[in-house]
């Protein structure tokens, strides 16, 4: 915001959006001097309750890689459950995997991995960002990897997911 935002002593404002913002003040004394100022200052977004059971769909599915069946997965639907204590977060959907992470602000970012047999490995990642109490949205990717005996395949997959309540 450019321009005056008030004049005395005292003065509030309520209409900064959240981020960074630095205000400079100047004062002007009876003989014309003047002198400046600057603060900043930060408005933090407003936290959003993400505990409990949501609903999400995934979309926009896709897949890459040199795996021989790599394929994109079907697009689903179901529920899942946050819990979040401070900036760490458990995402645990209907089919019992559990995503661990980070939440910073609004965006959530976690993953999960499993050793599926000697060979293959797997790894999960989800991140999205809340954009009210009742939607967020995202993208979640898993990586899959074999690597055997006489070679080395992988496939990429992922889709956006929407979560809703």
């Amino acid at each position: 915001m450019d321009g005056s935002l008030g004049t005395g002593s005292n003065f509030s404002l309520s209409t900064l959006s959240a981020g960074t913002h630095t205000i400079i003040l100047t004062v002007t004394d009876s003989k014309g001097a003047t002198g400046a100022a600057s603060v900043q200052i930060t408005v933090n977004p407003q936290s959003i309750d993400m505990n409990g059971s949501w609903n999400y769909y995934t979309s926009n599915t896709w897949a890459e890689g040199d795996w021989p069946s790599c394929s994109a997965q079907d697009t689903t639907k179901g529920t899942l459950t946050i819990e979040q204590s401070g900036s760490s977060f458990a995402l645990t959907m209907d089919t019992g995997i559990t995503y661990t992470g980070r939440v910073s602000g609004t965006n959530y970012s976690g993953s999960y991995s499993q050793q599926i047999n000697d060979n293959t490995h797997m790894t999960t990642s989800i991140s999205f960002g809340v954009t009210s109490s009742s939607t967020a949205s995202g993208t979640a990717t898993t990586t899959i990897t074999y690597s055997g005996p006489d070679a080395t395949y992988t496939c990429v997959w992922g889709s956006d997911i929407n979560l809703y309540r």
